[in-house]
């Protein structure tokens, strides 16, 4: 097999293309909006945790299939639908659950017998349950990271053409903005994501750093703005590097 890429440690930049991504997802441009959520979507396919490629690849082609309009039908997946932009206290909870690792290890075949090994006569019996019976990833503070990542899979896959929050101001006069909120919201999700996919990559302190320094350096009011309202949002204190 012959690569034709440098192997380059991608998660140094992850908390740079992450901040760059949340400040066009806003943008009043569909090219630029669509391009930053395509961005994080690929991130999550290439660099989370998921462990599911199938599962994943399935969601994709039903929200394609859907968004057509073919009239064909879709099967149901095991996926949660959850807006991520607005708060759920039940899907919430597991943003303070404990870390969950992947089912994958579960799934491991075991290993054939030896010769030694003395053979049942009788054939074991194989139970396959019934698909109704099966009711798919529950919401919860012990849900894995995995369900998570398909059900963001999902809802930004849902969301062609649209903007995740409004294009608004902090000013004189306003002095809060829904999309604040909403921004708030979503960054947890995707910040739990990452942290939990990436554990050595210290993405809340490298985040916070660049939406730091674009804070206070971006000559656009609103970018400059949104960054700092970011850098609240990771909630890192200030220390004496990033100053």
């Amino acid at each position: 097999v012959v690569v034709d890429v440098v192997d380059l440690d991608w998660s140094i930049h992850v908390p740079l293309m992450l901040h760059i991504l949340f400040l066009g997802l806003d943008h009043s441009r569909t090219l630029v909006h669509e391009h930053c959520k395509q961005l994080l979507l690929n991130l999550l396919l290439v660099l989370a945790d998921h462990a599911d490629h199938l599962s994943v690849a399935q969601i994709l082609l039903n929200r394609k299939t859907i968004e057509l309009g073919l009239g064909l039908p879709t099967p149901l997946l095991p996926v949660i639908t959850h807006n991520f932009t607005e708060p759920d206290t039940e899907f919430d909870s597991y943003l303070q659950g404990p870390v969950t690792l992947s089912n994958s290890l579960a799934a491991l075949p075991s290993a054939p017998p030896c010769q030694g090994d003395v053979v049942p006569a009788n054939p074991p019996v194989i139970v396959v349950p019934e698909e109704n019976t099966w009711a798919g990833p529950q919401p919860g503070p012990n849900m894995p990271v995995q369900d998570v990542i398909k059900s963001l899979i999902d809802f930004l896959a849902s969301r062609q053409n649209q903007v995740l929050w409004s294009y608004e101001d902090i000013t004189a006069k306003v002095w809060s903005c829904r999309s604040v909120e909403q921004l708030d919201m979503f960054l947890q999700h995707v910040l739990r994501i990452f942290r939990d996919s990436l554990p050595h990559a210290l993405i809340s302190e490298r985040w916070a750093q660049t939406a730091l320094q674009l804070g206070l350096s971006c000559s656009s009011r609103h970018y400059a703005g949104r960054s700092l309202q970011l850098f609240r949002a990771l909630r890192v204190p200030i220390t004496s590097r990033m100053l």
